[in-house]
C-alpha cells in the first residue's frame, strides 16, 4: 500500500527499520536493556548482538541516497540540513481512525540517519495527536535539535563527501 493507509507500526519498530537501512541491510535485534547483573556480579539476560541480512546492502545504500534527496531538496530541507552532516530522513503524517473511520487527528513523525555516508545514529521523533500543527512539520525542529545534540555530544566526524542525488526516473 503505497500510501501506508492500514500498516501499523509501533517507534521502535519503525526505529529498527532505519537501523537495518542504516546498518547496510543488516537487522540487529532491538534491546532496551545491555544485561542484567546480580548482587554477586553474575551477568544474565544477554540478548543477542547477532544480525541477520534483511535487504541488500546496494538496495540499502539506495534508499539512504533517496531519504537524503529529502533533506537537500524536500519541503523540509531548511529545517532538517545539519550543517558539515549528510542527513538523510522521511517524514510521515498518519490519520487516526477511531470507531472504524479516520478522524481530523493525526500521528506525525521525523525519522533519520546521520551521518548518511556512513551512518552512526538514528533519530526518531514521533508526536501523537498534535493539537496545533498537524503535519510532520511539527516533528522536524525536534529532529533536528536531538540529531545536531547527538553528533555533537558524541563526537561524529563530519561529512567529507557530497550527496548523491538518486535518479528520479529511468
Amino acid at each position: 500500500m503505497a500510501y501506508g493507509q492500514g500498516i501499523a507500526v509501533s517507534a521502535i519498530q519503525l526505529a529498527g527499520a532505519y537501523q537495518t537501512i542504516a546498518n547496510g541491510g543488516v537487522k540487529l535485534p532491538l534491546k532496551l536493556v545491555e544485561s542484567c547483573t546480580a548482587a554477586d556480579g553474575t551477568v544474565s539476560d544477554v540478548p543477542s548482538n547477532v544480525g541477520t541480512r534483511v535487504i541488500s546492502e546496494q538496495s540499502s545504500k539506495t534508499v539512504v541516497n533517496m531519504l537524503e534527496s529529502v533533506v537537500t531538496g524536500g519541503e523540509l530541507s531548511k529545517t532538517l540540513k545539519i550543517p558539515g552532516y549528510r542527513v538523510a530522513a522521511k517524514s510521515g503524517t498518519a490519520e487516526v481512525a477511531a470507531n472504524g473511520r479516520y478522524t481530523s487527528d493525526r500521528i506525525v513523525s521525523l525519522a533519520g540517519i546521520a551521518p548518511a555516508e556512513n551512518p552512526q545514529y538514528v533519530v526518531l521523533v514521533t508526536y501523537t495527536k498534535p493539537a496545533i500543527m498537524k503535519s510532520s512539520a511539527a516533528a522536524a525542529p525536534t529532529f533536528h535539535k536531538i540529531m545536531s545534540e547527538v553528533l555533537t555530544r558524541y563526537r561524529v566526524t563530519p561529512s567529507t563527501t557530497p550527496s548523491t542525488t538518486p535518479p528520479t526516473n529511468w
